[in-house]
């Protein structure tokens, strides 16, 4: 394995130049995009206002089970009603997006009778019904959200805006890696993902909302977090995501405890940490 954290140091400075300039108050939300923890599912016609669902399932379980493990979630997340339901398949499954299972998902919308709840086949989208006990489906839980409400009520946020580097917030998900000296957008990051070797690593940070960071990005989580003992980091190297050489799948890492940049095949395992950016 060769290391090359001199010559990787002049890429990260040129990357430094590339970091995309928001505008405060950003209010550009499409479907598929992150938001407030979530996967955007629908916009209205404002698009001030839509909604979101949780970038993974809470499991298969019974429906009573389904609703308590959505009142557990908390803040607003709850089950989709039938036509909800039916949106997160077109709008994310049917496009490839928010890692949903081949199977039945739960909605909250009661059967005539009552005994039954609406529920749909992930598999090829027909909805049907099933009795609230003695069936094991899947559960993904929505929430409303509102750009409007966030405008008229700053506690929204967890913490003022903008948040200290270093700090979790968990309106965004992450611990905050660095803060536009504009302060209008930062970098978050997530907890250690795994070991795992490079196109997992795509994968499992595309899974989660998430995205492999670049060396620069890596450079500043070592810089701003990792020295502070911030996040619990291991002194190891972590998956960039930028090709060395693609014809030999050669990918860049950042090693911690040397504080330099190296290649390694895309089989190999190293540490993952997703990061995406964030706005007020």
């Amino acid at each position: 394995m060769k290391s090359g954290f001199k010559s990787i140091g002049v890429v990260a400075i040129f990357l430094a130049l590339l970091i995309p300039q928001a505008s405060f108050g950003q209010t550009n939300i499409k479907v598929g995009n992150f938001h407030e923890g979530g996967i955007v599912v629908s916009v209205d016609d404002s698009g001030q206002s839509g909604l979101i669902c949780q970038t993974k399932d809470l499991g298969a379980m019974d429906w009573n089970e389904a609703v308590a493990a959505c009142d557990r979630l908390g803040n607003g997340w709850r089950l989709p009603t039938k036509e909800e339901l039916n949106l997160l398949y077109i709008n994310l499954h049917k496009k490839g997006q928010g890692n949903f299972e081949d199977e039945y998902y739960w909605s909250s919308t009661d059967e005539s009778n009552e005994r039954d709840v609406w529920d749909q086949n992930f598999d090829g989208g027909e909805p049907n019904f099933g009795g609230k006990v003695g069936y094991n489906e899947y559960v993904r839980a929505v929430k409303a959200f509102s750009l409007l409400d966030q405008n008229d009520n700053e506690n929204n946020l967890d913490d003022t805006w903008p948040p200290k580097v270093g700090d979790y917030n968990s309106y965004f998900g992450g611990t905050l890696v660095f803060i536009d000296k504009t302060g209008e957008y930062g970098l978050v990051c997530s907890k250690n993902l795994g070991k795992l070797n490079y196109y997992d690593a795509f994968k499992k940070c595309k899974e989660g909302g998430w995205r492999l960071p670049n060396l620069y990005e890596l450079f500043l989580i070592y810089t701003n977090l990792y020295k502070n003992n911030i996040d619990g980091f291991v002194g190891v190297g972590y998956w960039s995501s930028e090709e060395y050489d693609s014809e030999n799948g050669l990918i860049y890492n950042f090693q911690y405890n040397s504080i330099g940049g190296s290649y390694s095949k895309s089989k190999n395992k190293f540490n993952v940490i997703g990061v995406r950016f964030v706005y007020p």
